[in-house]
């Protein structure tokens, strides 16, 4: 400052004097163009690595000052006293012209500042969206395409013909081949393979790996039959190649998306893409600094401006994509990007400029040349207005429209404005209440009938194409110097997109939500001190609170289950600490009311837009009824498996769709197979079947399928060593609700004792029969009503009576004498009654009027159970020995009457044979 007005005070002429003047004039215009490089990022002039090369805050600080201090010691000069004292007209003229070049300076750089960075920043968002996009989708095709090749290649592992497999799994596009144990690859099939460049390895149940050479790959093996080696499968996935595609936009501004995974902790290997044909191992810091890849590759989304590996500033949008571990990053130089927006900014300050310069010549042009120039101004104001990407509308005091731009006319789907009137025929609608808005309620008729200023409506409107959107609608009055409203301004800025992703957002919050309310399971979330940041009623109610808003900055000690606090904080503590979920653990939990409950609890961290674990989310359900019920299964399991053995009966389940056969243990115990050794199949089951009995069951089951009804069959079991064994098979076929069969359920019980018992019982009955059926004993079998219900044919020859003519009627019922029935009935009864045999005697008269006498044995007949069942009785005919007795008895009597009335002694004397003794027999 003290330099300048040594310069000043000097004497000099006019031309001199206009030069001097504008020194300051120019320094600030450097200083304001350094502070607007620097607002826009160094948009302004060319891009280079430092970003800020242009004007440093110090240089600007000290420019400012200058030209304060210049302006200060200018005022204070002879020559500009006498100058502003004496000539009025030329100090108005030079004072106005420099004031409003300098508020034009200051104008014009606010509306570059303001436009450039709407413009920067709407770029930048779109490269955001367009690589969080590509991240988002990346994965999901990657696990469409994970799921639906398994599920492919599962229906067509059972061919047996490997070729005609490798066929049909390759398909049209893929390749398939069988790689030998050496690493030798034959029977190749589909397009030929080429060596990868980069391979990931995806978590799944069989081997599979991402693959990109010239195109995406899938690649996943599968094992082949025993000894041929492994197949291998590669699908095509042309919609990552469609994803990661250069679009016409990308072509000219040379984006590029690049994927990338951790190689270690200071570098990283990224896929091969257009602009890179091979992959790379590359460093994750460049000049001390971190490259974009590293701030995806630690979970963090954003954009940033920085070099490349060639030192070529770029502007990255970054993203992870944490389902694959990988980091994208969509990136574009920054010279390039920037330089549609640096000439367009640069033509409006052109424009601006020669604004102020036509400004500044009409103060001294003659009128005549106002309207000539006004339409100049008018073509770089159009321009201007057609650059910018939000509609704008001007109108005069009665409402008509003068002037429009094109993102008005792409927002409204309009050509023609000029001469339409406050808006007429336009229809839309208030967004948050869906009212219709009268033409008298649009914020521009409301600027010019009352003045008002409305800014960011947000209204829905039916262009005059019929498509609908959403905008943000403002709007204020024009006044002249008297306060007169000589017209209005309106602007409309598109905001469909991010209104509707609000709403999807939203809706997305109320089903999660409503999720969280509705799911029967407890849900909660905890900050990183573990206090209750929110939960679910479910678990509100188990911690015994009224609503979930009561338990928000409560931590586990003052909850009912304050036993288990301490465990739940340090399960809390190990989830945030390292990051990982912990998964479907058991735990026990206190009630309010005191008892203890079990619990299968998950937890996973929380973590912020930065990556930064925030906190711990966690849900549990109780399982202590299903506990309950799995000890209570798994006693029954024991029961039944006991009571199966013991019963000799296993159990099977054939699953029609998979083939599977399950058997339980006492299967494998009557089949006496090893369970490791089994097949598990319908046809392992028949190979155990007795040879000749094979096709007859296979019959039986098969026309059960066909028929829909259950089946029981009794068949064989062949060992080797010989034995056989009988089984009885009893099966019932399940459906679905189209008519296909699901699975068949059977039961197999090992009957080879009762088989042979029969056998046994068969033989006994055949000898009792022949014994029976030719005894001259009389043989009969009673049941409990005293009925006969067998007798052996000595019956009709003793009786006269059919034997027909006796079954299934009681003594009495035959007519036989009342004597005899009471006998029968008593001693039959009394058999029935004690279980003891009993032996008695009766005489019948025959037809022929033969008296014969019977002695009969009644012996009891037992069930299962041990109680009498049946009585059997056999009666001998005792006639001929009642008279050889009737004899003894007459000649006893007339020995008795000899002997008695014979004088002397008389008796009788035997000697056995082989003794010498006598034995005295008989004395008188």
């Amino acid at each position: 400052a003290g330099l300048a007005l040594a310069r000043l005070a000097r004497p000099r002429t006019l031309p001199g004097q206009l030069l001097l003047q504008a020194v300051p004039l120019l320094i600030l215009t450097a200083a304001v163009g350094g502070i607007l490089n620097r607002h826009l990022d160094g948009l302004l002039f060319a891009v280079t690595l430092d970003r800020y090369a242009i004007m440093s805050p110090p240089t600007m600080t000290a420019l400012s000052v200058f030209v304060a201090g210049y302006v200060a010691a200018m005022l204070e000069t002879s020559w500009f006293r006498d100058f502003y004292s004496r000539r009025e007209e030329r100090q108005a003229m030079i004072i106005g012209l420099a004031g409003f070049a300098v508020a034009l300076l200051l104008g014009g750089a606010a509306t570059v500042a303001v436009l450039g960075r709407q413009m920067q920043a709407t770029v930048e968002d779109e490269l955001a969206k367009t690589a969080q996009m590509q991240a988002t989708l990346f994965p999901l095709v990657v696990s469409s395409a994970l799921n639906g090749l398994p599920a492919r290649t599962a229906k067509l592992m059972s061919r047996t013909d490997l070729p005609a497999l490798l066929r049909e799994l390759a398909g049209t596009e893929g390749a398939a081949w069988l790689e030998r144990e050496d690493g030798s690859a034959s029977l190749h099939t589909g397009r030929p393979s080429v060596t990868s460049q980069f391979r990931l390895r995806l978590k799944s149940a069989n081997p599979v790996w991402l693959i990109r050479d010239r195109e995406w790959r899938l690649e996943m093996h599968f094992p082949a039959a025993q000894g041929q080696g492994i197949i291998v499968v590669q699908a095509l996935l042309p919609v990552l190649d469609s994803l990661f595609a250069r679009t016409p936009a990308d072509v000219a501004g040379e984006v590029e998306s690049r994927l990338c995974k951790r190689a270690g902790q200071e570098n990283m290997a990224c896929f091969p893409s257009p602009q890179m044909p091979s992959s790379m191992l590359l460093p994750m810091q460049r000049n001390l600094q971190h490259v974009p890849m590293w701030y995806a590759l630690n979970g963090q989304r954003g954009v940033i401006v920085a070099p490349d590996f060639h030192d070529v500033l770029m502007v990255a949008a970054y993203t992870p994509v944490p389902e694959l571990g990988l980091g994208l990053v969509r990136k574009i130089d920054a010279d390039k990007m920037y330089q549609p927006i640096r000439t367009a900014v640069w033509q409006a300050i052109v424009v601006m400029l020669i604004i102020g310069l036509l400004a500044a010549l009409l103060i001294y042009w003659r009128v005549r040349r106002v309207v000539r120039q006004a339409i100049e101004t008018g073509r770089q104001l159009r321009g201007v207005l057609d650059a910018l990407p939000v509609g704008v509308w001007v109108t005069d005091a009665a409402g008509t429209f003068v002037l429009n731009n094109p993102a008005g006319t792409r927002i409204w789907a309009r050509e023609q404005w000029a001469g339409m009137s406050k808006c007429c025929g336009c229809n839309g609608w208030w967004h948050d209440t869906g009212k219709r808005i009268e033409a008298h309620d649009w914020a521009l008729a409301r600027a010019i009938e009352r003045g008002e200023t409305s800014i960011d409506e947000i209204i829905e409107i039916e262009g005059f194409d019929g498509s609908r959107r959403i905008i943000s609608n403002s709007a204020l009055p024009l006044r002249d110097e008297k306060g007169a409203i000589i017209g209005a301004v309106a602007v409309n800025k598109d905001i469909t997109e991010r209104i509707r992703a609000d709403e999807k957002l939203q809706r997305s919050r109320n089903l999660l939500q409503t999720i969280v309310e509705t799911v029967p399971i407890r849900v909660f979330w905890k900050d990183a001190e573990s206090r209750f940041m929110g939960c679910n009623a479910e678990f509100a109610h188990d911690a015994g609170m009224a609503s979930p808003d009561d338990l928000i900055g409560k931590d586990d000690f003052q909850m009912p289950w304050r036993e288990q606090a301490e465990l739940y904080r340090a399960d809390d503590r190990k989830v945030m600490h390292s990051g990982m979920p912990k998964i479907g653990y058991e735990e026990q939990q206190t009630t309010p009311d005191g008892k203890t409950i079990w619990l299968r609890t998950s937890k996973v961290p929380l973590h912020d837009a930065n990556g930064k674990v925030i906190g711990v989310l966690g849900i549990y359900d109780d399982i202590t009824a299903h506990r309950r019920m799995v000890e209570e299964l798994r006693r029954e399991k024991a029961k039944l498996d006991e009571a199966q053995h013991v019963g000799g009966m296993g159990s099977w389940e054939l699953d029609l769709v998979e083939n599977v056969l399950t058997w339980s243990d006492e299967m494998y115990r009557i089949f006496e197979i090893d369970p490791e050794r089994f097949g598990a199949s319908y046809e392992a089951f028949l190979d155990a079947l007795h040879p000749d009995d094979r096709e007859r069951v296979n019959q039986v089951y098969t026309r059960s399928l066909e028929t829909r009804e259950p089946y029981e069959v009794e068949h064989r079991l062949l060992f080797p060593d010989g034995r056989i064994k009988h089984v009885i098979e009893r099966c019932e076929t399940f459906r679905d609700a189209a008519g296909g069969l699901l699975r068949s359920v059977g039961t197999t019980q090992d009957i080879t004792v009762r088989v042979d018992a029969e056998v046994e019982i068969r033989r006994l009955e055949r000898e009792f029969s022949s014994l029976a059926e030719n005894l001259p004993d009389i043989v009969s079998r009673f049941d409990r009503d005293l009925r006969r219900i067998y007798v052996n044919p000595e019956i009709e020859r003793s009786t006269g009576m059919s034997r027909e003519s006796l079954l299934g009627k009681t003594h009495l019922e035959l007519g036989m004498p009342g004597k005899m029935a009471e006998v029968w009935t008593h001693a039959l009864r009394r058999v029935f009654h004690t279980g003891e045999p009993e032996m008695f005697e009766f005489e019948f008269t025959a037809k022929s009027g033969m008296v014969r006498y019977y002695h009969t044995r009644a012996v009891p007949e037992y069930d299962a159970s041990g109680k009498v069942e049946t009585v059997l009785t056999i009666a001998r005919d005792i006639s001929t020995l009642k008279g050889a007795e009737a004899v003894l008895r007459e000649s006893e009597e007339r020995l008795h009457g000899i002997t008695t009335n014979v004088p002397g002694m008389v008796f009788q004397c035997c000697r056995h044979a082989g003794e010498h003794e006598l034995h005295f027999t008989y004395i008188s």
